[in-house]
């Protein structure tokens, strides 16, 4: 079948007719030095086209293949004001053109018209949602999830606005995706300050249209090890400022818990724990790098406009709690949203505590906070 040279013997081989014909021509062929060579000879030359050093060529071609086909959701959660434009030439330069974007909203005032102002503009596919109010303090977990819901991609990509990707970045994506299916993948960033201070009194159109926003570098994630792509250790090593993962394994363990968003931070991590409890693996890739265009600085304000300090509100309690009864077969991996309705985790940093001191109380108290809570 596979030698295309010898002797095919048709028939069952368990019939005593077959046993014998195969017999009497083995010990013929046996008996001919010169066909026995012949047919040998024949086989060894078939042989040679499957040596590893021919296969593993035709692999490598196989690997480089670029992954056009494939379609991507590119997801936003927003609440700054002067960033879309830039988001939305940087994405329109791409090379991978397969791609929807959606653009979760969460200002109180529906920002829908920019947002086909930009689709329009740069020939992009844009889905905007202005998110309703939750009963949460914050509202990025649900951000996440109603985009989820809403996408259509095979490979759902996490990209904040502030962001520039390299030309490549989409369709590099897509390829390693393919080579670690259902897995996440934790490209890297490196940090500028920028050029240019934005208007916000003009709203979105202080970009001047040429990406010439980038300044001077500030610092690199730590990730940047030119290492390319290898396997994470941590699940801290996915951010959600720019990563991907299929939207199937997204879907599978059922969105965010959006019991995180009382506070702020281990969102993107809690999801990568999860996923590993179900197999899935997180990769880490310092060959895609993007451009992070330090915000901080720029608007010198968050959440809308006011300032806001996070050491008051982080959620390191509520990750050790999820973990803990994870682990205690008191919480499914998968996302149940009807037992997240009942969950409510609340802890206070006393007023008299100064805020470069918040961490240290958190990590003090950290055994009576969880004890309150079971």
């Amino acid at each position: 079948e596979t030698a295309t040279a010898g002797i095919l013997i048709e028939g069952g081989i368990y019939k005593k007719e077959v046993q014998d014909e195969f017999k009497q021509k083995l010990i013929k062929l046996m008996g001919d030095k010169h066909e026995w060579k012949r047919l040998s000879n024949k086989c060894q030359k078939f042989a040679r086209d499957y040596d590893w050093s021919k296969q593993a060529a035709k692999w490598q071609e196989k690997f480089q293949e670029p992954a056009k086909d494939g379609k991507i959701t590119v997801y936003t959660p927003t609440l700054r004001n002067g960033w879309w434009n830039v988001m939305a030439s940087n994405l329109a330069a791409q090379t991978h053109t397969n791609f929807e974007v959606i653009i979760v909203d969460a200002q109180e005032k529906s920002r829908k018209e920019i947002a086909q102002k930009y689709a329009q503009d740069y020939n992009l596919d844009i889905t905007y949602i202005h998110q309703p109010k939750t009963n949460r303090t914050y509202s990025l977990c649900n951000a996440n999830n109603l985009a989820i819901e809403a996408a259509s991609g095979e490979l759902f990509v996490f990209l904040q606005d502030f962001v520039l990707l390299p030309p490549t970045a989409l369709e590099e994506l897509l390829n390693v995706s393919r080579k670690h299916p259902g897995d996440f993948i934790a490209p890297v960033d490196s940090y500028f300050a920028p050029k240019i201070k934005p208007d916000l009194s003009n709203t979105e159109d202080w970009f001047n249209g040429n990406l010439d926003v980038i300044g001077e570098f500030m610092r690199k994630n730590i990730r940047v090890q030119n290492k390319g792509i290898r396997l994470a250790e941590s699940a801290t090593d996915f951010e959600q400022n720019y990563g991907a993962v299929p939207l199937s394994t997204l879907k599978h363990l059922n969105g965010y818990w959006e019991f995180f968003d009382e506070a702020l931070g281990w969102d993107d991590t809690e999801i990568i724990w999860r996923a590993k409890q179900l197999g899935y693996k997180l990769w880490i890739d310092d060959t895609n790098q993007c451009v992070c265009i330090d915000h901080w600085g720029t608007l010198g304000k968050d959440e809308g406009g006011k300032s806001v300090n996070r050491t008051r509100r982080l959620n390191d309690p509520r990750f050790e709690w999820m973990v803990n009864q994870v682990k205690a077969g008191k919480l499914p991996v998968v996302r149940d949203p009807e037992i997240e309705k009942t969950i409510d985790l609340q802890y206070t940093i006393p007023k008299e505590v100064a805020d470069e001191d918040c961490v240290k109380w958190m990590r003090e108290h950290s055994k009576e906070i969880l004890k309150e809570w079971a």
